[in-house]
């Protein structure tokens, strides 16, 4: 998610490049994180005092004094961004309930925003991954159908290679990766894996969100691994050194996520190369992993 990335306690989308002076930037002004948690601050005030539904309360009082269906969509965004960081140790839950406020502002944003918006973009990927962290494999067809909606602004606003546009189609593999018997279904399978292919035209991005990229290419090849596709596995991760100079992806780490994957998913002799202790400390920190002297391969 793009806002929500924010302060959701779960993986989400990348954040896109800030550009202060454009009103339709996402992420810049009163839609940046500072401003959002500035106001939900007073809401979450008094629901911490007073209990939840105080808190519900001044929300609801102050949307209703709120004329512009943009600034509402923005509060109800702000508060239920806020309700996942206030429980972020039980993010199921916490995603359950914020997911009414995040269906409400796409309902605002409709109101407030253009239809080809990339406002209204985020509006509906945020909703659609808070029902995913809610609910799983029982997310919505709603859901999709967002995130599909999402992605054609994204594409026609930013172009294909965007890494917004790009993490539209990775929300919608990571609901359909999920479904049941998906690994029993080879065609299936193949039609999730496809979703992550236009990865490899992606546009070169700048700062943390080289990081955000990486961890896309990373679900690719952890979803291939899952569905017993070592060998396609490896050939993304192979397609990323090639990638990794114009991309800026971080290949010990990328290495070091298949490799976990695959040895989760029973392929030990393809793990060996790609995990060293190094590269697993460094993960376990939470920290980019040191570039090793060659690229990462597989075993074989």
């Amino acid at each position: 998610m793009t806002s929500v990335a924010v302060a959701a306690p779960s993986p989400s989308a990348p954040q896109a490049s800030r550009t202060a002076s454009d009103p339709d930037d996402p992420l810049s002004g009163p839609w940046s994180s500072e401003a959002l948690e500035e106001a939900a601050a007073p809401l979450f005030k008094l629901r911490r005092l007073n209990g939840a539904a105080a808190g519900d309360g001044a929300l609801e009082t102050r949307l209703s004094a709120t004329p512009d269906a943009a600034e509402r969509a923005r509060l109800l965004t702000a508060y239920g961004v806020t309700l996942m960081s206030e429980d972020s140790d039980d993010p199921i839950a916490a995603a359950a309930l914020a997911l009414p406020y995040m269906k409400r502002a796409v309902a605002e944003g409709r109101q407030g925003f253009a239809a080809d918006s990339r406002m209204l973009a985020m509006l509906l990927s945020d909703a659609a991954r808070t029902e995913f962290m809610a609910r799983g494999s029982q997310t919505s067809a709603d859901a999709e159908r967002w995130l599909e909606e999402a992605h054609r602004i994204r594409v026609a606003r930013l172009g294909p290679g965007h890494i917004e546009t790009l993490s539209t189609l990775t929300g919608l593999a990571d609901i359909r990766s999920v479904a049941d018997g998906l690994n029993e279904d080879p065609a299936r399978v193949q039609a999730v894996a496809a979703l992550y292919e236009p990865l490899l035209g992606a546009d070169p991005v700048e700062g943390t969100d080289r990081q955000d990229l990486t961890m896309l290419f990373n679900q690719w090849t952890v979803f291939l691994a899952g569905a017993r596709r070592p060998d396609e596995a490896c050939a993304v991760l192979d397609k990323m050194n090639a990638l990794s100079d114009r991309l800026g992806l971080d290949m010990a780490y990328a290495g070091y996520v298949l490799g976990e994957a695959l040895s989760e998913a029973g392929y030990a002799d393809r793990t060996a190369p790609l995990i060293d202790l190094e590269a697993s400390a460094m993960a376990l920190l939470g920290a980019r992993a040191p570039t090793p002297g060659k690229p990462p391969r597989c075993g074989r």
